[in-house]
């Protein structure tokens, strides 16, 4: 039997071989995120998403039963995620941002390790994370702690076994807790598990003469992923949430909302424009110059040693591509798990060339440092556009809250969910994100008619202070923008608000107010 003596020797041994491995990627990784953390992150904007599961987050903090109270079509691990941040940060996004950072450190490294374990160089190895960190971040606050953002990290942390390109037989314990690892992710965002099931099939493949092993490794690592969904559905069916759950996240997400799917032609043309005219082009721009360094040294032998390592990380971009274009709406955060791929391919790539500059520049000892204020330079600026919309949000939320008694509330009809994040106050309106659900349908859709309905049966609610319309055109989802100004002249209208008692109204900040007065 071994002593626990000897299992704490054991782990510390581990520690101190990956220490050794790994110590200068993980202080340069470190650095550039306690850099952005202190600089950037504390005037972070909160962005329609994270308003969204934030105040989901709140509400369940304070009774509210998730997708029945709060209509939320994401999954619960991301909504997890959220209550994590709420009790770091309350109100304050930093929660969310702490937990963004950490999870970009475990994608890093997680980086480092699959390339180092490719035989990828350090030098590569650190080009290939700075690019990455550098399109991560370049887009502006909105666009990080996304479901990818959370998803993407644990996934490939828990593919860490598979994506070794070895076929020896891992402990019970050790593949089901990475199977557990990955089912957090999973249970984030679905997509990311088209990394897990091609990863999977190409393991297989070169596993034929390793069955026994292959099999065993994958029997412990799916009980893993079992363990955390069945952790999930019972704490839905806990919660009450469970019906409200398949409603939604399940049958609208693969219903409704696919509906709405850009037509391919608009899906490759928004493709080609993200991927190529952002500032997220950085690790595309480092794959083509790696295709073209393997052109030039020709180094067929090295190809066919590397073979492997080229299918791994061709597959992990293809299904990358899949994965954009299933969801059919080429948001800017989709690319995620794009950008991570593709710069993980251009380190191979570069990685089976015959070329030394790299071993050479990395003589340099300040070399991380030039590349850490790259980093900052080319991605700084995205996070800057957005600070003066903070202090304007927070204004807005003061100004709500001096109309407002201690048992009052509001409705608000629009994607500003980030009002009632701040604002900490139960509403009678589940649709939280009431003008994108309305919008992400079609024309024809029941659920339009049932979102109306809605707001008029919460307006009613006595408890309801104040009726918020936000000013503001959604993206054309089904081929048309709509405004929730318009919608609720069209479908509710003056007269109808009269008679609820809304009988002043003032403009704020792109936003109606109405208040009720009985």
């Amino acid at each position: 039997m071994v002593t626990m003596k000897a299992r704490l020797k054991n782990y510390k041994d581990l520690f101190n071989d990956f220490w050794n491995s790994y110590s200068i990627e993980i202080i340069f990784t470190a650095a550039i995120l306690i850099v952005y953390f202190f600089w950037f992150y504390s005037k972070w904007n909160l962005g329609i998403d994270q308003g969204i599961h934030l105040y989901t987050a709140w509400g369940i903090l304070n009774g509210m039963t998730p997708y029945v109270d709060i209509i939320n079509i994401q999954l619960p691990g991301l909504l997890l995620i959220n209550i994590i941040a709420r009790l770091l940060g309350g109100a304050d996004p930093i929660g969310l941002r702490m937990i963004d950072s950490l999870y970009l450190f475990i994608l890093c490294i997680s980086t480092a390790v699959i390339l180092s374990r490719w035989k990828v160089g350090l030098p590569i190895r650190i080009i290939s994370i700075t690019l990455y960190l550098v399109s991560y971040f370049a887009t502006g606050t909105a666009e990080t702690a996304q479901k990818e953002s959370f998803a993407l990290p644990l996934t490939i942390l828990g593919l860490l076994p598979w994506l070794s390109i070895d076929h020896k037989k891992h402990s019970n314990t050790h593949m089901l807790v990475f199977g557990i690892i990955t089912g957090l992710g999973i249970w984030v965002k679905i997509t990311p598990a088209f990394l897990v099931v091609s990863t999977l099939l190409i393991s297989y493949l070169f596993s034929l003469n390793h069955r026994k092993e292959y099999l065993s490794n994958l029997t412990n690592y799916l009980a893993g992923i079992g363990l955390v969904s069945i952790s999930f559905l019972s704490w839905l069916v806990i919660m009450g949430s469970l019906k409200g759950f398949f409603e939604w996240c399940v049958y609208y997400g693969t219903g409704p909302y696919l509906e709405t799917r850009w037509e391919i032609g608009s899906l490759i043309k928004e493709f080609g424009k993200k991927l190529l005219l952002s500032d997220r082009k950085w690790p595309l721009v480092f794959c083509v110059l790696g295709f073209i360094t393997v052109f030039i040294t020709n180094n067929s032998q090295l190809i066919k040693q590397r073979k492997k390592e080229l299918i791994y990380s061709t597959s992990l971009v293809l299904f990358s591509v899949i994965s954009i274009y299933v969801q059919g709406k080429s948001l800017q955060y989709h690319f995620i798990p794009l950008q991570w791929s593709l710069a993980v391919f251009g380190g191979v790539l570069f990685s089976i060339s015959n070329l030394n500059i790299f071993p050479t520049l990395l003589k340099i000892r300040f070399l991380p440092i030039i590349f850490c204020i790259i980093a900052l330079l080319f991605s700084g600026h995205g996070f800057s556009k957005t600070f003066v919309d903070t202090d304007l949000k927070l204004k807005f939320i003061k100004k709500i809250k001096q109309r407002l008694k201690v048992n009052e509330t509001i409705v608000l009809f629009g994607n500003a969910a980030y009002i009632y994040s701040y604002l900490e106050r139960k509403t009678p309106f589940p649709f939280i994100a009431s003008i994108g659900l309305h919008n992400m349908v079609p024309l024809d859709s029941p659920i339009r008619n049932r979102i109306i309905n809605s707001l008029v049966s919460s307006l009613k609610d006595p408890s309801v202070k104040l009726f918020i319309v936000q000013d503001r055109y959604t993206l054309p989802f089904h081929g048309t923008s709509e405004n929730a100004k318009n919608i609720v002249q069209e479908q509710i209208g003056n007269k109808t608000l009269q008679q609820l008692g809304y009988t002043k109204k003032f403009n704020y900040s792109g936003f109606e107010i109405y208040i009720k007065e009985f």
